[in-house]
């Protein structure tokens, strides 16, 4: 698979477990649905609007209890979020994102962090000043960017106690049946940093967010 299409379906996938938790994997129709978003040439932030959209729907209606976001309940908003984008190109150019772009907000992000950074998460300073940095420089390659981001999520990870660790695992364990010993800490993994970038609104630094 093309780099820039691995990207775009990991970056789907993340964001979908990161909004609904387990099940930690695409079904078949999962897939499809990212691969049909694809062929039409949906953007990715374009897409991640959609689901963040059919996300609050879904979680305001009675009944949703038990059941599980999917990727193809947000289907629907995401198409809708795409017409929306493709009008408000009708009649004029459409404007066309380009990574600078994306580095702006992400400058922008970045810089309302470090002003009011919450004192529980004050350790990831150095690693935001130092994109920041970068950025200001001009430096904005999205693969550098990718891997800040996932050393952000590797020093979140480090914050966990080895008491929130274990109460995560029971948690996941009783909830979802895991048992195997890998799959269940890489689970815990993305709970515990999904709740932290929740807690302390941490920025994602990765262009594919933008």
């Amino acid at each position: 698979m093309p780099k820039d299409r691995e990207r775009y379906f990991q970056s789907i996938a993340r964001h979908l477990f990161s909004l609904r938790g387990a099940p930690f994997v695409l079904s078949a129709r999962e897939m499809e649905t990212v691969e049909a978003w694809e062929a039409d040439g949906i953007p990715l932030s374009t897409v991640l609007e959609g689901m963040d959209r059919g996300y609050e729907e879904f979680r305001s209606r009675k009944g949703h209890k038990g059941r599980k976001l999917t990727l193809t309940r947000c289907h629907p908003y995401v198409l809708k979020a795409f017409a929306l984008l493709r009008d408000r190109g009708v009649g004029r150019e459409r404007r066309v994102v380009t990574q600078e772009d994306k580095c702006r907000e992400i400058c922008k992000a970045v810089e309302a962090f470090l002003e009011d950074i919450p004192s529980p998460v004050s350790d990831l300073r150095e690693i935001y000043a130092a994109v920041l940095n970068e950025l200001t420089k001009g430096a904005c390659d999205s693969e550098s960017l990718e891997e800040q981001d996932a050393g952000i999520e590797a020093l979140l990870f480090r914050m966990a106690s080895r008491h929130d660790r274990t109460r995560l695992a029971v948690e996941i364990a009783k909830e979802h049946g895991v048992t195997d010993r890998e799959e269940l800490s890489r689970l815990v993994r993305i709970k515990w940093v999904k709740s932290m970038r929740e807690r302390y609104k941490v920025p994602h630094v990765s262009s594919f967010y933008y």
